[in-house]
């Protein structure tokens, strides 16, 4: 019988996201990239070049570095002849970029229709 020992070494570093686990089992993950932390209020502010993100601190179960975002990072929609969506609106009725799309169901207008979309 062989035994093969070796050892397995990751650094935080070699991951570009924090992810944040809330009691709910969502997930939701920042860039580390100029990313620091405070704790204000009773929640936990993360902020780097993208903005901040604040997430209330008895809601969240654990944060992890990890490799995969839970944000969209591109998104092209397209109607039916191929042309572009110009408009993308949250269930809110607030205009939403298409870069900044997350998990939910938004409202797409284009050419004077109007669809609903699920983002999963």
């Amino acid at each position: 019988m062989m035994l093969v020992m070796g050892s397995l070494q990751s650094k935080a570093e070699d991951y570009p996201y924090l992810a944040f686990m809330g009691t709910d089992g969502s997930v939701k993950t920042v860039s580390v990239e100029s990313l620091t932390l405070t704790v204000e209020d009773g929640q936990l502010v993360a902020t780097n070049a993208a903005g901040t993100q604040r997430f209330t601190l008895t809601e969240l179960i654990k944060m992890y570095f990890t490799s995969e975002s839970t944000k969209i990072e591109s998104i092209e929609i397209s109607n039916e002849e191929g042309e572009s969506v110009k408009e993308i609106f949250d269930m809110s009725g607030r205009a939403i970029a298409a870069k900044s799309l997350t998990k939910g169901i938004y409202v797409v207008k284009y050419q004077g229709k109007t669809r609903k979309i699920v983002v999963k």
